[in-house]
């Protein structure tokens, strides 16, 4: 069986742990079922705009900080490593 990838790296567990949030915790705040959270971290679906702007204001972030394209995986781990000091 041959592995999809997700069109969408997502971020989204990272910074719900960062503010110490439970999925049915940012569900709430962002409207969703704890499923459709559970779904988007894994992978398994993709958010429309009005999902990822939800969520973005839920998680105190843009949706660029929160989702990226496969293809910039590279680019937005620079971005973050960036934010940490790790890189100049």
């Amino acid at each position: 069986m041959r592995e999809t990838q997700s069109p969408l790296v997502s971020r989204v567990r990272e910074r719900r742990a960062e503010l110490s949030l439970s999925q049915a915790e940012l569900a709430r705040r962002a409207g969703l079922t704890r499923q459709a959270v559970s779904a988007i971290e894994n992978g398994g679906y993709v958010p429309s705009a009005v999902t990822a702007l939800q969520l973005a204001r839920a998680l105190d972030s843009s949706v660029e900080d929160l989702f990226a394209l496969p293809d910039d995986r590279s680019l937005h781990a620079q971005v973050q490593l960036s934010h940490v000091g790790l890189q100049d």
